[in-house]
Order: C-alpha cells, then structure tokens, then sequence
C-alpha cells in the first residue's frame, strides 16, 4: 500500500483508501473494516510500537485501575495513587511533539538523500527508512555521550 494512502486512512479514518483505486467498487464497511484490522495488525508485527507509546497505554490502564477502585471500595489512598499516575501521564506527554507526516517525510529526504514519492513509496518501505534513521540517531546519540 503507498504510504499516501495510509496517510489518508490515519488522518480521515476513511477506509476506502484501502483499495487501490479510492472509487472503484463499493464495499460494505464491515469488509474494509476486516482489511484494515488485518493490515493494521500486521504492521504491528513487523514494526511494533514505541516504548513511550507501551508505557502511555500501561500508565493509562493503571490510572484506570486506580480509579476504579476507589469508585469501588472508596478508599480515598486509592484516589490519590490515581492522582499521582495522572501527574506522571501528564509529564509523560510534554514530552511528545506532534509532527507531521510530511515534516517526517522532509527529514527522511533530507537525511537520505532523495525524494519520497508518497504515492509510490509503500508503508513496508517508509517505516523501514523512519527505524534506519532512528537506528543511525541512537548511534551518533551514544558516540557524542561517549566522546
């Protein structure tokens, strides 16, 4: 699938970016609704997800959890361990900058050295180029602590 496409899809939520011609055939929903699941999940597979992205949802599922429990039981402890989670949620988020699709596009060109084609690049491809430049980063990251 061009990266273009899963743009679209990531940005609208509309799934009829899944076919290759947007206007073609008319699917039912609940069929590009399975594609997407399936694609969606193989892209996990193969490029997992982000360590502050796990620790985002497991600090979420704990805050949950936390206030649950004082919903439940009333114990006030309860409602203040929530609150602290909530404090680290929250610090963990000034640290996330939005960027956009097309600045990552503008650094990966930049760093690489050519143009991305959005509509020819496929996902498999963009994601590989987005781990090597993080893979080199980590690496100059390390020599500039050590040296």
């Amino acid at each position: 699938m061009p990266i273009y496409n899963w743009f679209q899809i990531n940005t609208t939520g509309n799934l009829t970016w899944l076919r290759k011609e947007p206007r073609s055939k008319v699917e039912k929903s609940h069929e590009l609704n399975l594609r997407w699941e399936e694609l969606y999940d193989e892209f996990i597979d193969t490029f997992g997800l982000a360590r502050e992205f796990i620790k985002l949802i497991k600090l979420k599922q704990k805050y949950i959890k936390q206030l649950s429990d004082f919903c439940i039981f009333g114990d006030r402890f309860k409602l203040t361990l929530a609150e602290l989670t909530k404090a680290e949620i929250d610090e963990l988020m000034l640290g996330v900058e939005e960027i956009s699709d097309f600045d990552t596009i503008i650094m990966i060109e930049q760093s690489l050295g050519f143009k991305i084609d959005t509509r020819k690049t496929t996902v498999y491809e963009y994601y590989h180029y987005l781990n090597h430049l993080s893979k080199e980063n980590k690496k100059k990251q390390r020599s500039v602590k050590n040296g």
